[in-house]
């Protein structure tokens, strides 16, 4: 869902085919090893509203 939603978010559909490579699983250890992507936290912490419109 993570995937898919960033996918949307960023307008995959319109980044051409040319652009998408495979990437190193090096530099991909260095995404999921950044701390502030895709942080965790304590739902309780979040400042949400639950407002239906």
């Amino acid at each position: 869902m993570l995937w898919q939603s960033a996918w949307k978010q960023g307008s995959g559909e319109g980044i051409a085919k040319n652009k998408m490579v495979a990437q190193s699983q090096d530099k991909l250890m260095e995404v999921y090893n950044d701390t502030t992507f895709a942080p965790n936290a304590w739902l309780k912490d979040q400042d949400v509203s639950l407002d239906v419109v």
